[in-house]
């Protein structure tokens, strides 16, 4: 018996050895686009009060001017936004804790993240970036990330193979770097010009509601309540859509609109029908905008924003109330 003891804690001792040195070779570049959760906590914690803490997907992360915000409503802006692949719960739960009374909060959650829990490669990513976020990671989360686990422990030894090689861990060029990102959070390398995006891709890709699009509402409001018992407001904005995707598939958005307007209870700040933009002011995905895109919506949501906020005595500290919108879109 003591022979096989033996044996088994040198091949233990084997392995837990080639586990560290796998782990201290692999790297990963401090300026992939996840890894700018690093700075957006940051702000998170040191941006003075009273703050619009902006929450989402890549629609935002990659589609607004915080500094046109600022300019219109009483508060500090802050980009929380990264990517839609993060999901819902996690996206909430980051937040949630560094929020403080008297904030606003505002949520830009593509449909299509009412529909999935979460791409566990995007949040493995983004917690290998800051271990600290695996403290945001839902219950529900576990069983997909587990599942994923052992796919990306072999993306883990490639890159330490790589690196030991000389090869930089690979990322999307352009906007798609840490180092994109302002003092805002807003990531700000982005195409004038647009590229064909994919128009086509349909909202519910089985043509029918998703099973957790209801749950996912239940969330969003047990969010919102919870923010109310602390004094923090919460409003909501519509993703960006292509005006030929929504042409090619309204009824789907109509849809998914009229569940939320049924049991949402966080305000919503337009009607869907105000986010359809031109193809040509995208330039990669269905939901990023290219600069003009950008300017054109960041304009208009800063009003919105400034007219709710207005009616809900939300005021500058000189005591004026922001305009409310002039013109018609």
């Amino acid at each position: 018996m003591r022979p096989f003891l033996l044996r088994l804690t040198v091949f233990a001792a084997i392995q837990l050895a080639i586990l560290v040195a796998v782990f201290v070779a692999f790297r990963p570049s401090p300026q992939h686009f996840l890894a700018a959760t690093i700075d957006k906590h940051r702000l998170l914690d040191t941006t003075p009060s009273p703050r619009l803490v902006v929450a989402g997907g890549s629609n935002l992360a990659l589609g607004l001017e915080c500094d046109s915000l600022a300019t219109h409503v009483p508060l500090h802006p802050l980009n929380m936004a990264i990517h839609a692949g993060l999901g819902l719960g996690f996206t909430l739960s980051e937040i949630r804790e560094g929020l403080r009374r008297g904030d606003v909060v505002l949520l830009s959650i593509e449909y299509e993240q009412f529909g999935f829990k979460t791409q566990p490669e995007v949040l493995l990513r983004l917690i290998q970036a800051r271990p600290a976020s695996l403290a945001y990671v839902p219950l529900d989360y576990w069983p997909s990330l587990l599942d994923h686990g052992l796919s990306y422990f072999g993306n883990v030894v490639r890159g330490a193979t790589e690196r030991v090689r000389g090869i930089p861990e690979p990322f999307k060029k352009g906007p798609y770097r840490r180092d994109a990102f302002n003092a805002y959070g807003d990531d700000t390398l982005r195409a004038e010009r647009g590229k064909n995006p994919p128009v086509r891709v349909p909202l519910f890709p089985e043509a029918q509601v998703p099973r957790g699009f209801a749950g996912s509402i239940a969330t969003l409001n047990r969010f919102h309540a919870d923010c109310e018992r602390r004094g923090v407001r919460v409003y909501f904005t519509h993703g960006v859509i292509p005006e030929t995707r929504w042409s090619l598939h309204q009824a789907q958005f109509a849809t998914a609109e009229s569940l939320v307007a049924l049991r949402l209870t966080i305000p919503r700040l337009e009607r869907i029908e105000d986010v359809i933009y031109p193809d040509r002011n995208f330039f990669d995905t269905e939901y990023h905008l290219n600069r003009e895109g950008v300017a054109e919506r960041s304009h208009w949501l800063a009003l919105d924003l400034a007219a709710r906020l207005a009616a809900d005595g939300v005021t500058p500290p000189g005591g004026g109330a922001a305009t409310p919108p002039s013109t018609p879109r």
